[in-house]
């Protein structure tokens, strides 16, 4: 009869997510996973089937955390500018707070797997369409609201949103000055102005 699991697999993903964060998806071993979850390789290969698999649940519990700071962010807001700056300042935030340095788990994973990895390319491409989507959303919004110029197209402004926030978090893994990564936001939303 086989062993009753006595864990939950939604700790066990909260438990590697930094050891991924950390080490990239490659530089994780087995053997890591095991001693960061003091589980055997056989619960886990039970739980998640894979590494990869145990990563793909790591990427989505990344996300739904990211979701839930990005919804508070744009719902606190009084018009579509202000949301996307309070998206900025939402990254802000975790780059300070960051006291590993190991970056956005999303961007290091964009920088390692992708087209090295075709399925994991696959999930890259939609999570950075769903980003793309929302970000055309509030600009579309924006240009409406006339808090957002009408300079450039939608997709171009979200395409543009998107490279610099991969922009900040990757200048955030060495530099973590709250008032610089602010100066830098403000940069970068000038031309929305």
């Amino acid at each position: 009869m086989p062993k009753e699991k006595t864990y939950d697999k939604a700790q066990v993903v909260d438990t590697v997510i930094n050891l991924f964060q950390k080490k990239g998806y490659n530089g994780t071993s087995m053997q890591d996973i095991v001693e960061t979850t003091k589980l055997g390789r056989s619960s886990i290969y039970n739980s998640f089937d894979s590494k990869q698999g145990l990563f793909e649940e790591v990427l989505k519990s990344y996300g739904a955390r990211y979701n839930k700071l990005i919804t508070k962010a744009i719902d606190c807001s009084s018009n579509a500018f202000e949301a996307i700056h309070n998206i900025f300042g939402v990254h802000i935030n975790v780059i300070v707070n960051d006291k590993t340095h190991s970056g956005c788990l999303w961007v290091n994973t964009k920088a390692e797997l992708w087209n090295t990895d075709k399925y994991m390319t696959e999930v890259l491409k939609k999570s950075q369409k769903d980003f793309l989507n929302l970000f055309v959303n509030l600009v579309e919004l924006g240009q409406k609201e006339k808090t957002i110029n009408s300079n450039s197209n939608a997709e171009s402004y979200a395409l543009y949103l998107i490279t610099a926030i991969h922009g900040l978090r990757l200048t955030g893994k060495s530099h973590q000055n709250r008032k610089e990564l602010e100066e830098l936001t403000s940069l970068s939303l000038k031309c929305l102005e």
